[in-house]
């Protein structure tokens, strides 16, 4: 399944050194101390954390309360051993350029920190406890309760936020291009007459692009197999 945290992508044998053995990221990072993990993924482990000091944080972050998020955490050298290391590099490094130039908006999960430590580095991120969509989708009840998992309008009411998030990412230029369920966390569900509303936000910008930035792939079939 995906982290519950911040929608990271399940394990892949095409992941960067497969069969290398797994690390352990460091305890502190940054000004931030490492909790329990929360998923993993084919590049790289999501733990819960929380900050030591907003001092040490990097320069032009914004650093909430409360001050527990969701770090992605990626081995470099695990990366640099992979075939598509460089490949691998610049997608890295085309996230975090992406992360950083979206302001916050309900809808989108808040980008908080990037930083490298030793052969480490993170993505710090707001954390969204609900898990991701599909997973609530699939724990609604079925037909053989009488309803549609999802009513029509608890469907209109995820839509909104979804058309709202993407015309705000669009105004500021980025293209997400692999929105699907898994990509899409539940913030919170809750009862609105006869309705359960998932409040959601949009996670995991590793196939987006920034409008003009370079060649490419825009124009490239991209995104999950399963929903291309």
């Amino acid at each position: 399944g995906r982290c519950p945290g911040c929608g990271g992508r399940p394990p892949s044998h095409g992941g960067p050194a497969a069969g290398m053995a797994d690390a352990e990221a460091p305890a502190r990072f940054g000004p931030y101390v490492r909790g329990r993990e929360l998923g993993r993924g084919a590049s790289g482990t999501v733990y819960l954390c929380e900050l030591r000091s907003a001092a040490g944080a990097a320069k032009g972050s914004v650093v909430p309360s409360p001050a527990t998020f969701a770090a992605k955490a990626i081995d470099l050298r695990r990366l640099r051993l992979s075939a598509r290391a460089g490949r691998e590099l610049k997608k890295l490094q085309r996230e975090a350029r992406i992360l950083k130039r979206i302001p916050p908006h309900e809808n989108v999960v808040r980008f908080i920190d990037s930083l490298e430590e030793g052969s480490w580095f993170f993505f710090v991120l707001e954390f969204v406890g609900g898990g991701d969509l599909f997973s609530a989708l699939v724990r609604r009840p079925t037909a053989a309760a009488r309803r549609p998992r999802f009513r029509d309008a608890e469907v209109l009411h995820v839509l909104r936020q979804l058309v709202e998030g993407l015309d705000f990412l669009h105004n500021h230029g980025v293209i997400h291009r692999d929105l699907k369920l898994e990509n899409i966390l539940v913030v919170r569900q809750r009862k609105h007459g006869s309705n359960v509303l998932c409040d959601v936000k949009i996670t995991d910008f590793g196939l987006s692009k920034i409008v003009g930035d370079g060649c490419s792939l825009a124009h490239s079939t991209v995104g999950s197999p399963r929903y291309i």
